[in-house]
């Protein structure tokens, strides 16, 4: 699974980058995605793209792309804003929008969502029912991790039903490996040599099944980010390594998976 967002719109920036001052910044997922696109093609990977509706107004091309190519698009909400930073009305705008906006651009059903920052924690669980009643039939953000600012300690590790009050929902968590006795994230990001996408192992017969990791837990988040400019000075100031001085780009971070 890839979620598709620019590098400004993650959680550990919006301290430092307020939505005002998003529509000055360098967008790059135009230029990333497309990379990425071509690799899952060449290799035969297919995925789900959870999009951002913020995204998909600024780039309808590069979503129509992602469903012409066969994936599945679902929605990622609208701007990136948590879970936790909303009440039930505004993420219910939020979840209806951007579903909207994307069956439009691609002119298919789109079924599911993940909160951004997998912000549906204990005590949100109302969203779930939003969900339902904005016809959802999955979600993939109760991440059953102990994390700060997000994670749903304890939840099932595999794909289960929720039952809510206005219908069931399926679950599909990202894959955790269970490393007594903690449970440990497994994610990968497209970024430059410091970078390993985990979809190349995935693309190469999967990811095989590390011990601990339940026979049917696959699904795995990737991010598309090209790590320059913007993102480097960014990364400087927030001090993440991940967008910082990646040699090469994506294209280097392929090659070889």
């Amino acid at each position: 699974t890839i979620d598709v967002e620019e590098y400004f719109h993650v959680s550990a920036f919006e301290r430092h980058v307020s939505r005002a001052h998003w529509p000055r910044m360098e967008r790059r997922v135009e230029e990333v995605l497309p990379l990425l696109l071509d690799w899952m093609a060449e290799v035969g990977a297919m995925g789900t793209f959870f999009v951002l509706g913020w995204t998909a107004e600024r780039a309808p091309e590069l979503v129509r792309r992602i469903a012409n190519d066969g994936h599945e698009v679902a929605s990622h909400g609208w701007d990136h804003a948590r879970v936790t930073q909303l009440d039930p009305d505004a993420f219910r705008r939020q979840a209806r929008d951007s579903r909207a906006l994307l069956e439009d651009l691609t002119g298919q059903p789109v079924r599911g969502f993940r909160a951004p920052s997998f912000s549906i924690v204990p005590g949100r669980e109302w969203a779930l029912q939003v969900l339902v009643e904005e016809g959802y039939s999955y979600d993939s953000s109760l991440y059953p991790v102990r994390r700060p600012g997000y994670g749903y300690p304890g939840g099932p590790r595999d794909i289960y039903r929720l039952d809510t009050p206005a219908g069931p929902l399926l679950e599909v968590p990202p894959a955790t490996l269970r490393m007594a006795p903690n449970t440990a994230v497994l994610q990968g990001r497209v970024l430059g040599d410091q970078g390993r996408p985990l979809a190349g192992a995935a693309a190469d017969g999967g990811v095989g099944r590390p011990e601990g990791l339940p026979a049917a837990a696959g699904v795995i988040e990737v991010q598309a980010l090209e790590d320059a400019g913007d993102g480097a000075d960014l990364a400087e100031v927030v001090g993440l390594v991940d967008h910082a001085d990646g040699a090469g780009g994506v294209g280097g971070s392929l090659e070889g998976h």
